[in-house]
Formats: structure tokens, sequence, C-alpha cells
């Protein structure tokens, strides 16, 4: 994410109702990351959807407890817990996009320490498993 004022990592808001008992609550939520760089990437907690309009060729995901880490109100919320990546430019064919799990792929991705996408313009759709212990592709 850009930090353009440097004061902090930048984290879009929600002001949700949540009923009588928990009242107003604010949600973060990053709908859509836009990556312009070829520079490896790091995916940072509360990015949902992630487009690719470079040649990225790695990434790193966000730790899964951090993921999960938010406020108990926001269980109940009909926001997704999923993380999409988009080969939005169409280069995977020919620069193949390698996904790893946090702490150098401790956290697998259906089991495996890394994922790549090798079609051009192929999604991946990850959700984090309820052990903590990595991701799923569905």
């Amino acid at each position: 994410m850009v930090d353009l004022d440097q004061g902090g990592s930048f984290a879009q808001q929600l002001k949700v109702y949540m009923g009588p008992t928990i009242g107003w609550v604010m949600f973060q939520v990053n709908p859509e990351l836009d990556v312009t760089s070829a520079a490896a990437l790091v995916i940072q907690p509360f990015t949902s959807r992630v487009l690719l309009k470079a040649a990225v060729t790695s990434i790193t995901l966000p730790d899964v407890s951090a993921w999960m880490k938010a406020p108990f109100q926001q269980y109940t919320s009909g926001f997704d817990r999923s993380l999409w990546i988009k080969d939005f430019s169409g280069s995977a064919q020919a620069n193949n996009i390698t996904i790893t799990g946090f702490n150098a792929g401790a956290q697998k991705i259906d089991g495996l320490s890394s994922f790549k996408i090798i079609s051009n313009h192929a999604l991946l759709r990850l959700y984090p498993l309820n052990d903590l212990s990595g991701w799923y592709s569905g």
C-alpha cells in the first residue's frame, strides 16, 4: 500500500450498524489494490482484492493470524474473508507468479509452501483455514 501522508498505513473504512447491542462499528475495507510495479509484493492484512497490472513474479501472503484479527463484532458481518489475486496484465504465462505463504512458506497454500499462477488473466481465490495454519484455494 502507498502511504501518501507518511502518517501510517492507509485502510479504507466503512461505518456499519450492527444492531442495538453492538451499535455502529468501523470496519477496515480495502476492496482493491492496483499493483503497477513489477517489484516483489508483500500483501498486507485486510487487502482483499489484488489486481496485478504489471508483471509481478513474487508475492508473499500476509500472516493468517493477522488477517483474521479483527474486533469480535466483525465476525458477524457479511464481509468476505477471502483474498483474490488476479493477473490483470495477462503476463503470467511468460512471467509465472509465485505466491508464497507467510514466514517463507511456513503457512501453506493447499498444503504447499508456494503456489504459481501460470495462465494469463487467471484468478486465484484464497480463504484462511480455521486453524490459522494457512490458506486454501477455491
